[in-house]
């Protein structure tokens, strides 16, 4: 077994991180660093100083060990190492915080939780938010069909703005769902799954109940826009309304996906 990690403050918030690192390592780094005792695969002396686990949908989880660890970090320096210059190497003694943690781009859509041991206490870092390269990939194609309306709505064609907007709507839907660790979301292939999906989760406060309206109301007059299966009746206000809404929806998405360090540079 590991030592274990250190004790925290007592205060709420670092109870919460606590119990978060003593699951951590009850539930992945122990039995990890057991099992590889058990193959013998522990180099000598060995001690624990960081540890990563990687969850991905529909993949195992991975537990990086060390040297194995693939993230990151902005950190702060100690005072007595004021003369280190940029592009100089900061060893783990000289670290006198850490601010945040990226995963790197070769972890493109996994979540996870990162432990670094600075000093005598662990730093727990986490973040659950999946897929973050399919959500931007989602969050671009939505983009365009929202440049698409915005022209529509510009030249007045409201068939061509519904149409366009109803799209941009169900691929931002779409991209807020997929920060879940649900297959079922990334298989999705119906209008229906996405819709249901999203008003379940308006019904329990998660999303912009204005957005669930849209989305709604975009999949109630779709078909007259697009099939002319009955009158449509949008003004020039609705549509200006309507494409604000979508538009402060997407970029809430946006800012919301988990940043990438580019390891090609």
């Amino acid at each position: 077994m590991s030592d274990g990690p250190a004790k925290m403050e007592e205060d709420g918030e670092a109870i919460a991180n606590q119990r978060t690192l003593n699951e951590t390592f009850r539930f992945w780094i122990d039995p990890e660093i057991e099992r590889r005792k058990t193959a013998g695969s522990l180099p000598a002396g060995f001690q624990l100083h960081a540890a990563q686990v990687i969850l991905n949908v529909g993949a195992p989880t991975t537990t990086r060990i060390n040297e194995e660890v693939r993230a990151v970090m902005l950190v702060s320096k100690k005072p007595d190492t004021a003369a280190k210059q940029k592009g100089d190497p900061i060893f783990w003694d000289e670290i006198q915080d850490v601010s945040e943690v990226q995963l790197t781009d070769l972890d493109p859509n996994a979540a996870h939780v990162t432990v670094i041991r600075i000093g005598a206490r662990w730093l727990l870092t986490f973040d659950f938010r999946y897929n973050a390269a399919r959500v931007e990939a989602q969050v671009k194609a939505a983009e365009e069909f929202f440049d698409c309306a915005e022209n529509a709505r510009v030249k007045g064609h409201v068939r061509a703005f519904m149409e366009n907007l109803f799209a941009a709507a169900e691929l931002t839907a779409k991209a807020r769902l997929m920060f879940l660790p649900d297959e079922k979301i990334l298989k999705a292939k119906s209008h229906g799954f996405v819709a249901t999906r999203t008003n379940q989760d308006g019904k329990l406060g998660n999303v912009d109940q204005s957005f669930v309206e849209l989305l709604n109301r975009l999949i109630r007059d779709r078909g007259a826009a697009r099939y002319l299966h009955a009158p449509i009746e949008v003004t020039s206000d609705d549509m200006k309304v309507m494409a604000d809404m979508l538009r402060a929806n997407l970029d809430i998405v946006a800012r919301s996906i988990p940043k990438r360090a580019n390891t090609s540079r």
